[in-house]
């Protein structure tokens, strides 16, 4: 977003009968229906320039453009929504769809907020202000839980929580946010037995990792029983060793960073089994310890990619670290280029981090700020929202002591220990100006959809890049009009390609650049090459070659090979023969293989005497296949039985 103009807008009401109607003016029409209405077109010369571009509308109400070279506004300064009490000392949130999860480490409560409307969060399981009376356990406002929960993570509708005054990790059935119901346990302090003062908790799939600060360890449950979670990493009863003090944990497909904020480290773990976690980059090649050096007391962590980011609550910086190579963190960030040390400068005391596309956002506990940067170049953030235009340093204002933020869609939702607060703030401040069907002016928030992260309706006229976003669509299947070309390129990630579910043919086939047969599945999981009706799991219409790298033969020198299935029924006198026509031209054959059941559960091939009675041949003969019973008694037990035959031939 660049060259934003103020639009002062001067009407003069003219003497002619008409022209001003309740306040209204009008030009070109005596019949106006809005404060100015304006029969024709509008020319704002302030806002001249080459092209066309888009206006949108600023927060004080004058116009500015989006700029098309850059689709991403650069004055996404969060602005607050709205606010809600909380209990006592809330220390975690997470957002699931349109509620809000917080827990609450001076009351002990886990509350549950409906945020559809973010500027008036409504507490969905209460019946009070959390911060009221009662003592340590006070306050009807939330459902109670075990001692000093640190952290919350939710998936579906399974809320997971960690307690680290009891060292337990509760599950929560909150299909009804109103009434979360605890199913690992009978009792509010019940649950399943952690490592040492947990502080983090994060789900993926049907893993819950927990990071115990006291312990200095790494633990994952299964819970595809949430009723029963089990620890699999238990080859040391507390799980797997971390550096000292874990305290945060961002997890990406099967692997696990860890940030520990005594040691000041960096640990990124391979979980690809999860019984036994591995770490890829010790201080020692090989070893069990160590990682990554980070800035003083890391607090935080979160992954979009191959970049991790972490906020240092000593340090008082934000840095963003390649990790590509997971052996070998780099970071991108430096105080001197090329350094291995400091990092971008954010408010005091930085708590927590969450991550929205191209956004980092990053609350403050000691300044009580929401800082918004731009890591589109990780490299370089820039801090989005400073107190001065252009400055390094400030952020938009909080409650007293934030301590973690989370991010759904346009709103980031921040905790504040000290206020006992839960706040909304919105992070995208671009304000598009949409038509209405009369042609009146309109800002266009649930209108249209410019283009930024996603296409909208208009034309693209450069690549799709969707920044790690996934290709969705909540109207079902993303559907395809014409074929996606890849060209000469392929269809892959910096690590697994993960679907997330079944990649759906239908009726189509995979084909090549400009083919019509290719690959098809039926939904019985038959493979079909060159047929769209496959009979087998492995239905192969046309031919077969096969040749081994390390005896590649010259190029035209492997046939194509195909097969002829036939069956016959052997002679029924010894010593006499069958003639079969097979319809092949000779030359072509490479082999005969035949298999006479003889009824006693053999299944003999030619030539064969280890059994008495069994002895038949089988040859060419003038272009055709000769079975011919062996004399006498050789041949008892193949008389008159059935004979499997198959054809070897080049096409």
């Amino acid at each position: 977003m660049k060259n934003y103009y103020s639009l002062l807008l001067v009407a003069f009401a003219l003497a002619a009968p008409g022209v001003a109607v309740a306040q209204n003016v009008g030009v070109g029409t005596t019949a106006p229906t809005q404060k100015l209405d304006v029969n024709g077109s509008l020319r704002v010369r302030g806002l001249s320039g080459e092209g066309a571009r888009l206006p949108q509308v600023l927060p004080d109400g004058t116009l500015g453009l989006l700029d098309n070279a850059d689709s991403s506004p650069t004055g996404t300064a969060p602005n607050q929504l709205g606010s809600a009490a909380t209990g006592q000392g809330p220390v975690a949130v997470a957002v699931n769809g349109a509620t809000a999860y917080v827990v609450n480490n001076g009351n002990n409560t886990l509350q549950t907020f409906d945020v559809s409307n973010p500027a008036n969060p409504v507490l969905l399981n209460g019946t009070g202000p959390g911060t009221g009376g009662g003592g340590l356990n006070g306050g009807t406002a939330g459902t109670l839980i075990g001692a000093g929960p640190s952290g919350v993570a939710v998936r579906g509708t399974t809320a997971y929580v960690v307690n680290a005054d009891d060292d337990i990790l509760q599950v929560f059935n909150v299909g009804n946010p109103a009434q979360p119901t605890l199913l690992n346990g009978a009792a509010r302090d019940a649950g399943t037995r952690t490592g040492s003062s947990p502080s983090a908790v994060a789900v993926s799939g049907t893993y819950v990792y927990v990071l115990n600060n006291g312990g200095n360890t790494l633990q994952i449950f299964d819970v595809s029983n949430p009723a029963s979670p089990t620890l699999v990493n238990n080859a040391s009863p507390m799980g797997t060793r971390t550096d000292i003090r874990p305290a945060a944990l961002a997890v990406s497909g099967s692997t696990v960073y860890v940030v520990n904020n005594s040691s000041n480290t960096l640990q990124v773990f391979d979980v690809s089994n999860p019984a036994a976690p591995r770490l890829l980059n010790p201080a020692t090649a090989g070893g069990t310890t160590g990682g990554t050096a980070t800035g003083n007391t890391p607090r935080g962590v979160a992954v979009s990619g191959s970049t991790v980011y972490v906020v240092n609550d000593g340090g008082r910086t934000l840095q963003a670290f390649d990790v590509s190579n997971p052996a070998a963190p780099r970071l991108l960030n430096p105080a001197t280029a090329g350094g291995t040390t400091g990092g971008t400068a954010t408010g005091n005391r930085p708590a927590g981090i969450a991550l929205n596309g191209s956004r980092a956002y990053v609350v403050n506990s000691f300044s009580s700020t929401l800082q918004a940067f731009d890591v589109s170049n990780p490299a370089a953030p820039f801090l989005l929202n400073p107190t001065t235009a252009g400055g390094t340093t400030g952020g938009t204002a909080t409650g007293q002591e934030p301590r973690a933020v989370a991010v759904s869609g346009t709103t980031a939702f921040v905790v504040n220990y000290a206020a006992n607060t839960l706040q909304t703030f919105r992070i995208n401040s671009l304000r598009a100006l949409g038509l209405l069907a009369d042609g009146s002016l309109a800002v266009a928030d649930d209108i249209i959809t410019l283009p930024g992260d996603n296409l909208g309706s208009h034309t693209a006229t450069r690549p799709l890049n969707l920044n790690g976003f996934a290709l969705t669509s909540s109207a079902g299947p993303v559907t395809l009009t014409a074929d996606l070309s890849l060209g000469a390129r392929l269809l892959r990630g910096t690590s697994a390609v993960n679907l997330g579910s079944n990649l759906n043919l239908g009726t189509n086939q995979l084909v090549g650049n400009g083919g019509s047969q290719g690959l098809s599945i039926d939904n019985a999981g038959n493979a079909g090459l060159g047929t769209g009706t496959p009979n087998a799991k492995l239905d192969v219409n046309g031919y077969l070659r096969v040749a081994g790298a390390s005896d590649a033969p010259t190029a035209g020198t492997v046939p194509s090979v195909a097969f002829l299935k036939l069956t016959a029924t052997m002679p029924t006198t010894a010593g006499t023969q069958i003639v079969l026509d097979h319809g092949l031209t000779v030359s072509k054959i490479l082999g005969l293989q035949v298999l006479v059941d003889c009824g006693n559960g053999n299944h003999s091939p030619p030539s064969f005497t280890d059994n008495a009675g069994e002895l038949y041949y089988a040859y060419f003969n003038n272009g055709r296949v000769v079975l011919r019973a062996g004399a006498g008694s050789t041949s008892t037990s193949v008389l008159g039985k059935t004979a499997r035959i198959l054809i070897t031939y080049e096409q």
